[in-house]
């Protein structure tokens, strides 16, 4: 989807993700406002260190299979599930108590049914324990 967003400085609109905009989607969505530390991109955080915590989706965009790459500051549960634009869970890819470090998760464009997904952008919505942690879009084409 993309928003118009007016820049700070007054200056012309300006066409923009609606993930970066807040746009009024996002609750609908299940997409909350990123915590503080957010990096412009939406491609992770920094936590209270100031490190960042990457997440990347490769191959983007894709049509078989996707690999989605992320780390974690501690040990606690974690989330991380695909949304589809309308904010319907797609598939739960992980939901466990993890240590802290790198994770690789891979997915293979089927829902929870096992159904193929049809073409489309989908949300990845990494969380840890309630905490947002990032929200990437994927691209999905068949």
């Amino acid at each position: 989807m993309i928003c118009l967003s007016r820049r700070a400085d007054g200056g012309r609109d300006r066409p923009d993700n609606w993930i970066l905009n807040r746009a009024t989607e996002a609750p609908a969505a299940g997409i909350e406002e990123p915590p503080l530390g957010q990096d412009p991109l939406g491609h992770g955080v920094a936590d209270a260190g100031g490190s960042a915590l990457p997440l990347r989706i490769c191959p983007n965009p894709f049509s078989a299979e996707t690999r989605i790459e992320f780390s974690v500051p501690h040990e606690g549960a974690v989330r991380a599930q695909i949304f589809d634009p309308a904010g319907r869970l797609v598939r739960t890819l992980m939901e466990e108590r993890r240590a802290a470090g790198p994770i690789e998760l891979r997915w293979d464009g089927r829902d929870e049914s096992g159904q193929e997904a049809p073409s489309g952008a989908y949300f990845l919505r990494l969380a840890e324990g309630e905490r947002l942690i990032a929200v990437q879009r994927g691209l999905l084409l068949r």
